[in-house]
């Protein structure tokens, strides 16, 4: 076990943050990996996909299937990885730190707000 506080030292340190996970809600961990720069390779799960774009950063694979692991863990190793850690924290910042999940939020409820104008307008 590592204490919470400790967790960005030892994602910060690693380059690449591996999650076979078959559901999650939110994926907590791979947020904070992806915070720290890990690059995140990580099942083909709904949540999963979110968090990374599409795969557009890190690398997706078939839960259960451990070639498909080997394989993603392999292009990512191979990529360039100092650059990759760079991608994934401005794909952090962008998309999965609290002030981009307000921008999305604050879109979602003004979209919902002008949307319920129109009507009451029709």
């Amino acid at each position: 076990a590592v204490p919470h506080a400790s967790l960005p030292s030892w994602y910060s340190a690693a380059d690449v943050f591996v999650l076979g996970s078959h559901r999650e809600g939110s994926g907590y961990a791979a947020i904070e990996a992806c915070a720290c720069g890990a690059v995140p390779v990580l099942t083909d799960i709904p949540s999963f996909r979110m968090l990374t774009g599409g795969g557009a950063i890190g690398a997706l694979w078939r839960t259960g299937d451990s070639a498909e692991l080997a394989s993603a863990l392999v292009r990512v190793c191979r990529a360039d990885l100092p650059g990759h850690r760079v991608r994934v924290r401005e794909h952090f910042e962008e998309s999965l730190s609290w002030p981009a999940v307000g921008r999305r939020a604050r879109s979602i409820y003004e979209r919902v707000v002008e949307g319920r104008r129109r009507e009451r307008l029709a």
